[in-house]
């Protein structure tokens, strides 16, 4: 077979005998996503996503023989920030509504069993952390001591009864990470209220022992290194004001 002349029919018979369309696109030096037009416009079947990556793994091996590392992961989550931040804003909700479909495309297709194997993982992972703060406030605290700052994580050193999620030790800041429930109706317009009037409690509360308060609203959809970084700059600028003198007050912040 002439495999320029007839490369279609040849992406088409290699597919279906297990070939994957990025090998394909390798052997004849095309872009995969065309591979993926000539196999949609025969009507071939895709494999799914899962299908596909043990075709992968198969081919090549797994991609890494060990977990990624910690400067790995931040390398990975700026890079999607970056990426993200390039397009432009229709672009940007586009790509958004189509992650959407897909996801719940793919969680349709799933069985029971399927739905609650995929669950288990967060329900273990919401146990765990229960008492110990969300992945975002963890890590815009990790992020400060890594900064020199010394801090004490869901304390109640100088606001008992009340508990900070994170306290600046020796700056007279307390900082809080506020979740959807802070800000949205999640659970109904009467319980978001609760929620914000035993906010202002709180805020009003450590602002009379003459102490700062910062919340954060975390608005991102899923958890990002790189958004908590950028949050954590924001926080290092506004401990250069309050160093400056700034009297104590309810400071805010958004992260998204």
């Amino acid at each position: 077979m002439n495999v320029e002349e007839d490369w279609r029919d040849y992406v088409i018979e290699q597919y279906q005998n297990n070939k994957s369309m990025y090998a394909l696109g390798k052997e004849l030096g095309k872009n995969p996503k065309l591979i993926r037009d000539v196999l949609l416009r025969s009507n071939v079947p895709i494999r799914t996503r899962s299908a596909a990556q043990k075709l992968y793994v198969k081919e090549n091996g797994p991609p890494m023989d060990r977990p990624r590392t910690k400067d790995e992961k931040r390398l990975i989550s700026r890079g999607m920030r970056r990426h993200w931040g390039s397009l432009t804003e229709p672009e940007r909700e586009k790509a958004k509504k189509k992650l959407a479909r897909t996801a719940k495309s793919r969680w349709k297709k799933l069985s029971k069993e399927e739905k609650a194997l995929a669950l288990l993982p967060m329900r273990v992972g919401a146990r765990l952390q229960s008492g110990v703060g969300s992945k975002a406030e963890n890590t815009i605290g990790d992020l400060l001591m890594e900064h020199g700052f010394h801090i004490e994580k869901r304390s109640k050193s100088f606001t008992y009864p009340l508990e900070i999620d994170i306290l600046i030790i020796g700056s007279g800041v307390c900082i809080e990470c506020d979740g959807p429930t802070h800000f949205s109706n999640v659970y109904g317009e009467h319980e978001m209220e609760r929620t914000q009037q035993r906010d202002k409690i709180k805020d009003d509360f450590v602002i009379s022992l003459g102490l700062h308060m910062i919340r954060v609203q975390d608005r991102t959809k899923s958890f990002s290194f790189a958004a908590c970084e950028v949050v954590a700059n924001r926080l290092l600028e506004i401990f250069d004001e309050i160093k400056k003198g700034a009297e104590p007050r309810l400071w805010h912040l958004q992260m998204k």
